[in-house]
């Protein structure tokens, strides 16, 4: 019998997580962190996806998503299924990339929300690949941080409490985050 689908509320923010099959590496070069964020992109603009935040990891994927319709399994299943596909063709490999399905957890308020983009974005930091976060280049982070231009990120709603300007909200930012080990 097939698992039921994951929930995803229309127009809920929710924290999901993809990890690779028994703790196996899912990205081993600048080629499949790129060829994941284009399947992403296309993604989300298929099923009308909107990514807050996100971080690629070696052998994790966060992201905080909000569907706009309750299409947020379907989304889930076609992002990992392609990339699954890809990474097994290109490594000549059979057998499973993600460990079981991915976990959703529901975001339930305006400060679980910014905290979920904290600890997304200081991921890399805090598993010792860079020293501070704007090193990390699959990420939101310099998104919000530096303004740059990312096709993936929408823009958390509650970026804009943090200034007037897209330079104050960007200091504010790396202020309130912290970029570096602590």
């Amino acid at each position: 019998m097939p698992n039921p689908r994951r929930v995803f509320a229309p127009g809920i923010p929710y924290h999901v997580i993809s990890r690779g099959s028994g703790r196996s590496v899912v990205f081993r070069d600048p080629s499949d962190y790129e060829t994941y964020l284009r399947i992403l992109s296309e993604a989300k603009r298929r099923f009308k996806i909107l990514i807050y935040h996100y971080v690629l990891m070696p052998n994790h994927v966060h992201l905080v998503l909000c569907a706009t319709a309750s299409n947020g399994s379907a989304f889930m299943r076609q992002l990992n299924l392609t990339y699954s596909l890809y990474s097994c063709r290109k490594r000549r490999k059979i057998g499973h990339v993600w460990k079981n399905r991915f976990k959703n957890i529901q975001i339930d308020s305006d400060a679980y929300l910014l905290a979920c983009g904290n600890y997304i974005e200081m991921n890399p930091v805090r598993g010792r690949l860079v020293q501070s976060a704007d090193e990390w280049p699959y990420s939101s982070f310099r998104h919000y941080a530096t303004a740059e231009a990312n096709p993936v990120v929408d823009g958390n709603p509650l970026y804009t409490e943090f200034g007037k300007t897209a330079k104050e909200r960007c200091r504010r930012y790396v202020s309130w985050i912290g970029t570096t080990r602590r």
